[in-house]
């Protein structure tokens, strides 16, 4: 039974562990590269030692919030959480290919999801929720006669040097937003 649990732990870390103290886990010194460590052991009572004592640790450091493990899906919801956020590059998002470069994905560049609150702000501009709290609002004021409404839905774009674009339905040209919470 102990050996399971030290397989679906190594499995789980596997995944993906998305440390608070991201300097730590890369100087080597934290809780998952403890645990690492234990396959050079190469007597087997002595690896399983090792193995439960870096199970332990990785166990109270996850109790204690320093270590937490997310799964693709997590991280997904995550960074859908987090888009139009500038947040620099954190490696639990990042991909790198062969040269070791940062990669983005499509989610990287565009949200869809749907509008849950409207609100008219002056000179033209809205101020509208989306699925999940986030608050953005146009930058520029909608001339055409399609405006955001609640329970629409809208397509939120990455631009160039840090900008944002929505548009609202189907037949609307994309209008400048920001993320504003």
């Amino acid at each position: 039974m102990r050996t399971t649990q030290i397989f679906k732990m190594l499995g789980a870390c596997a995944i993906l562990g998305a440390f608070s103290g991201i300097a730590a886990a890369q100087d080597n010194k934290g809780p998952l590269s403890a645990l690492t460590a234990c396959r050079a052991v190469a007597d087997p009572a002595a690896r399983v030692a090792c193995y439960d004592k870096a199970v332990d640790a990785l166990n109270q450091a996850t109790a204690r919030n320093d270590v937490v493990v997310m799964d693709r899906q997590q991280v997904k919801e995550t960074k859908k959480g987090l888009f139009g956020f500038t947040i620099g590059k954190l490696p639990i998002f990042g991909k790198k290919d062969a040269k070791g470069d940062e990669q983005e994905d499509q989610d990287d560049k565009e949200l869809v999801t749907s509008i849950t609150k409207v609100r008219a702000l002056p000179h033209g501009k809205w101020r509208f929720t989306v699925d999940g709290g986030a608050v953005w609002e146009t930058t520029e004021p909608i001339t055409s006669l399609k405006v955001p409404t609640a329970g629409a839905a809208v397509l939120l774009q990455k631009g160039s040097l840090g900008s944002y674009f929505a548009k609202f339905g189907e037949s609307s040209k994309r209008i400048a937003a920001k993320r504003v919470n």
